[in-house]
């Protein structure tokens, strides 16, 4: 369960409209889109991780748990690929999940389909059991294993999302009827949901999602701007502490716009709580708008703090960084409003 960062703690102390909280419950699908710029990807969806209902994680090639390896497998051309593969046992694994532990896991694709994986088939075909993203760095992740030998040979290709089942029973397939049954009936949702993750920017500390934004509250004590500035400026120094992250243990921490990391700050720049600062724009969905040295700036889909583990070697990309008027919408990176619970057309996104 995620442990979103709590306004609670800092109650009654603010008239800033932001809250930082999991999402309401979902009684139905949102079929909202939103745009992922410069990609190639046209409008893309976030492909949320369910645990027995509970949202835990985002699969995101920018947003994967660092460590997580890489493998080649064999070209249909000839010869091997490049390292663009993730085995689902190490990614679950990677995720703080025992893969022992798993009943089931369900790769939901579009027009209901789901790709199913029981937990003997998770461990005995776990070096074949792969899946990459559409642009190998960026993109959506997609289905890259056989079905040949699987007790559901269905081949669904893109995910919407995933559903993993460790204390709950899951669906079953009726082969009579071509359903998902729960309880013998017939299943319309993701079941057990009742909370998706929010839709602002989210928050990563060693590589666990810890919490994500979203319009609401934030307390004055994240206040860095003067009274009667034009814009409030919020600290991101007193924002990771209400993490509970000790500032002084900080080795990096990545700004992320979509796939592309927009900026990587030292540890130095969090002694003082100016030094980097966030706007919110109204029509954001809690998307921060971090302002970097040098007046530059760019909409962050993801905050990852590395205070334990050291950050991973990526390059900072010039491209996910903009120079835009703050009210202008956000563009760039995926937001939960997309989540489609029901298993929507996740394939029309081209």
């Amino acid at each position: 369960m995620i442990v979103a960062a709590s306004a609670a703690a800092w109650a009654g102390c603010s008239k800033h409209r932001v809250e930082t909280s999991t999402a309401a419950a979902v009684p139905v699908a949102s079929q909202a889109k939103t745009e992922d710029r410069g990609k190639g990807e046209g409008k893309i969806k976030d492909v949320t991780v369910f645990v027995d209902g509970n949202a835990i994680a985002v699969t995101r090639y920018s947003e994967l748990p660092p460590g997580i390896k890489w493998y080649q497998r064999e070209s249909p051309m000839g010869g091997m690929t490049t390292k663009r593969f993730v085995r689902v046992y190490d990614y679950v694994a990677s995720l703080g999940i025992d893969p022992a532990k798993i009943k089931a896991i369900h790769f939901h694709g579009s027009h209901d389909r789901i790709a199913a994986i029981d937990a003997d088939e998770l461990v005995k075909n776990k070096e074949s059991l792969l899946f990459d993203f559409t642009g190998e760095t960026y993109g959506k992740p997609r289905m890259k294993w056989s079905t040949v030998g699987l007790r559901e040979p269905t081949n669904i290709d893109l995910f919407t999302m995933i559903a993993i089942y460790i204390d709950k029973a899951p669906p079953v397939h009726s082969e009579e009827s071509g359903d998902w049954l729960l309880n013998g009936q017939p299943m319309d949702r993701l079941p057990f949901v009742n909370e998706l993750l929010p839709k602002g920017t989210r928050f990563y500390v060693d590589g666990k999602l810890v919490g994500a934004m979203k319009r609401r509250v934030l307390p004055d004590a994240f206040v860095t701007s003067a009274p009667d500035a034009k814009k409030t400026e919020f600290s991101f120094a007193t924002y990771i502490a209400s993490l509970g992250v000790d500032l002084a243990s900080i080795k990096a921490v990545d700004f992320v716009n979509g796939d592309g990391v927009a900026y990587r700050a030292t540890g130095k720049q969090f002694e003082t709580a100016n030094a980097l600062v966030f706007t919110i724009s109204s029509r954001a969905k809690g998307k921060v708008l971090a302002h970097f040295p040098g007046e530059k700036m760019a909409r962050i889909s993801s905050v990852q703090v590395f205070a334990k583990m050291a950050p991973p070697s990526r390059e900072v990309d010039p491209d996910a960084m903009e120079q835009e008027a703050e009210d202008v919408p956000p563009t760039q990176g995926g937001n939960n409003d997309n989540q489609d619970v029901n298993g929507g057309n996740g394939d029309s996104d081209e």
